[in-house]
């Protein structure tokens, strides 16, 4: 047995358990963030791209990796949003004066990884069950060893270890959603229309639709659609052959995007959330970002909510005993997150419909309602997420 003693656990390095690590840190607070994957997968050029909206770059420019992110992200000017026939839906400026950008994941997860001690970190193991004892945790990892802990955060995501355990509430929904990430160098790709480096860019369909965006010289591609169960593919080459299928009929700039895209690149997952939950803790473990309130990617808020979540738990830590912080960070955090779960799961209800009817008044919201209306709807979860009342008092 390994009897180690932390101040605090926190299991998994997304995002939340990064940021969780950093803010504990500023309050003064030892942590050592325990995840499966090996250091170098941490940051893996894999995966989508993040939105991150104006309070979570002010968390970032308070650690000091604000500029850096900059400098590897980009800011659009308008959103465009097609047909999947190319006809045009919306296009609409996007402001300016508000500090927001779109960062790759692997880009994000460096930036946070370069402010973290080695020693604050062990890859390439879990955290499998815990148990509280008195004063502390016993954690129980995947390699049998056992540490004792002050607290554990649970940040490991969708299928939280830490949550089933914590709360035992069952699995998280499907969303009947397959997801398909990619990415293609931009000279890759010929003759492609309705396509402009510094725009936005969403093309829908019945049941389907895509995002995509320009990052630094490379184009990056999120494509959904329907389904009534998710199987992974093992096979890049079929994964590939799946994705084309769906949307080799689509006006430019979709499959020529796709067929641009090298098999092996393209990663494949099932969009999963949940319905909010009463309690985000219980004794001396709480759970932050999607280990606790999962939602669907349609509303750019699942990086930014992890390490809002964590920042504001560390700045609670830092100021009141653990059960009172606790209970301030969720009645903090807990009508914003239910709020965006609803939202997020509501807009990819609509955007990705096979329902003609429901297709039809999606598409029509987006050409006819008044630009001001859909951008502040876009707006408002971001501003939801502000903590600059938290920021003015944190060292």
């Amino acid at each position: 047995m390994n009897n180690s003693e932390y101040k605090i656990v926190i299991a998994g390095s997304g995002p939340g358990g990064l940021m969780a690590a950093l803010a504990l840190k500023k309050q003064g607070f030892s942590s050592l963030v325990v995840e499966s994957a090996s250091r170098e997968k941490i940051c893996a050029d894999i995966g989508g791209s993040y939105h991150i909206g104006s309070p979570t770059l002010s968390v970032l420019e308070h650690l000091g990796v604000a500029e850096q992110c900059r400098s590897a992200g980009t800011r659009f000017s308008t959103l465009k949003v097609f047909a999947s026939d190319g006809s045009v839906i919306m296009k609409m400026p996007l402001p300016q004066n508000i500090d927001m950008m779109t960062l790759r994941r692997s880009s994000l997860q460096t930036s946070l990884l370069s402010l973290l001690d080695q020693s604050q970190m062990r890859c390439e193991v879990s955290v499998s069950s815990f148990e509280e004892i008195e004063e502390k945790v016993l954690v129980k990892l995947s390699t049998g060893e056992q540490i004792q802990t002050k607290l554990l955060i649970g940040a490991d995501g969708v299928n939280s270890k830490v949550r089933q355990v914590l709360l035992n509430d069952g699995l998280p929904r499907f969303c009947n959603l397959t997801c398909c990430w990619g990415r293609v160098k931009l000279d890759q790709i010929k003759n492609l229309k309705n396509f402009t480096t510094n725009d936005a860019i969403t093309q829908l369909g019945l049941g389907s639709s895509i995002a995509i965006a320009t990052i630094n010289n490379e184009v990056i591609w999120s494509a959904f659609w329907r389904t009534t169960n998710f199987q992974r593919s093992e096979d890049p080459i079929k994964r590939k052959s799946q994705v084309m299928e769906k949307f080799s009929s689509w006006a430019s700039p979709t499959p020529e995007i796709i067929m641009a895209t090298p098999s092996e690149i393209i990663a494949e997952v099932g969009i999963w959330d949940r319905d909010p939950c009463k309690n985000w803790y219980k004794g001396r473990v709480v759970l932050i970002g999607d280990a606790v309130h999962p939602m669907t990617p349609f509303l750019g808020q699942g990086a930014n909510s992890a390490m809002i979540d964590a920042f504001v738990l560390a700045h609670y830590l830092g100021r009141q005993p653990y059960a009172t912080a606790f209970k301030s960070y969720q009645q903090r955090r807990k009508p914003i997150t239910d709020r965006n779960i609803k939202t997020a799961r509501e807009i990819s209800d609509y955007t990705t419909t096979d329902k003609r009817w429901k297709h039809f008044l999606s598409t029509s919201f987006l050409r006819f309602m008044p630009k001001s209306i859909i951008l502040n709807t876009m707006l408002k979860a971001d501003q939801l997420n502000d903590i600059s009342d938290i920021l003015t008092t944190t060292k």
